[in-house]
């Protein structure tokens, strides 16, 4: 079985981030994980010290050794955003002497390398393209020169994973497979403890998330007008204007949530949001979706080509219907708990890892990827 070595960021432990995927994998294979410290000219004295006091103390350890027996994490200082060949250059040496260390004293032989971050130019220099793997997270605010260092080290590796088709950079040419983020579905889909905050005396229709500007504040303003005996609940940080929906006296906004409580909520609720201007909608915006149907609960969702591909399991706001007449349609859709359950059970970390742990033993064979990837993703 293969070894792999992870080149990214800060471990962190997030239900939507790749370190999920990885710990998926440590089943079948030792997995290290390097992060890279970076230092930039934007930062600060202290923030320099964080980070240097941050790199001593993941150098030479593991990760929840009992847990993670397979996982060791360790560290890497780099001088990022110095353009310098002289700066690269001892970038790549570090670097690479660190991964040949590591291997060494771990005695990884079979290794496939998987890079994670982009920021880094000199990346491109250590791909293998017979058997390293990108990949490649975006945003909107992505610099241009973060984007040609992602096109160089993609045109370098094997194989690009992107989280979605939208990404600014143009991969057509090379080798790619779409993998979005996966979702924590088995703390999703089981049955969870009713939380503080509401009671179910009558109807609640619920959000769990960030409140920003890609949220319909006037059809929930309309909904909480025209449903006066529902309770709305809103739990998650509030980055956008609120408008009157503050002063509606059925409407309650919560102090923020960690995601560890999504499934108390949105489990407890009986209904749940989902009123997006879809204009404005990227991936990871619909990743509630997939949390939402995981728990079952009845969904109230604007219409989007995203959202209409399960117009079979939730409730979607017709052409000319009020959204409160959309959240009381879905109240009584509670037939259909197991079928949107079974909907978002492939979006898993783990169904993810089997897929791409197919796909590592598929490389590590020599195999040729020619009409091999569609059939795995």
């Amino acid at each position: 079985m293969a070894d792999l070595i992870f080149i990214g960021q800060n471990w962190e432990k997030n239900s939507k981030s790749q370190q999920n995927l990885v710990t998926q994998l440590l089943s079948q294979h030792r997995v290290i994980w390097i992060s890279c410290t970076c230092l930039t000219s934007r930062h600060s004295f202290k923030e320099v010290i964080k980070k240097i006091n941050h790199y001593f103390s993941v150098s030479d350890q593991t990760v929840e050794p009992v847990q993670y027996e397979q996982l060791f994490l360790h560290s890497v200082i780099q001088l990022s955003e110095i353009n310098l060949p002289i700066i690269q250059s001892v970038n790549e040496k570090i670097l690479t002497d660190k991964i040949k260390q590591l291997s060494l004293r771990y005695g990884f032989e079979k290794i496939v390398i998987f890079y994670t971050q982009s920021n880094l130019p000199y990346l491109s220099w250590l791909a293998d393209t017979s058997t390293d793997i990108y990949f490649h997270s975006w945003h909107r605010s992505i610099k241009s020169s973060t984007m040609r260092a992602a096109k160089a080290l993609a045109a370098k590796c094997l194989l690009t994973f992107t989280e979605s088709t939208d990404s600014p950079i143009d991969f057509d040419d090379l080798s790619t497979i779409e993998l979005s983020p996966g979702i924590d579905y088995p703390s999703l889909s089981v049955p969870a403890k009713h939380p503080d905050g509401f009671d179910n005396t009558r109807p609640v229709a619920g959000y769990f998330g960030k409140l920003t500007n890609k949220l319909n504040i006037e059809l929930l303003i309309q909904a909480a007008t025209a449903l006066p005996n529902w309770q709305f609940i809103f739990a998650g940080e509030v980055k956008c204007k609120k408008g009157v929906l503050d002063e509606l006296p059925n409407v309650q906004f919560l102090e923020v949530k960690p995601g560890c409580l999504a499934s108390a909520y949105t489990q407890n609720w009986d209904v749940s949001l989902l009123p997006f201007i879809p204009e404005d909608l990227d991936h990871n915006d619909l990743i509630l979706l997939q949390e939402y149907l995981a728990t079952g609960t009845p969904i109230a969702a604007t219409q989007h080509p995203y959202t209409c591909n399960y117009e079979q399991c939730i409730s979607i706001q017709g052409s000319k219907e009020l959204y409160s007449q959309t959240i009381q349609r879905a109240l009584s859709d509670t037939s259909r708990q197991k079928l949107r359950q079974q909907m978002a059970k492939p979006e898993s970390w783990q169904s993810k890892a089997v897929q791409l742990n197919d796909l590592i033993i598929h490389l590590t064979a020599n195999q040729s990827l020619t009409n091999r990837q569609e059939s795995l993703f």
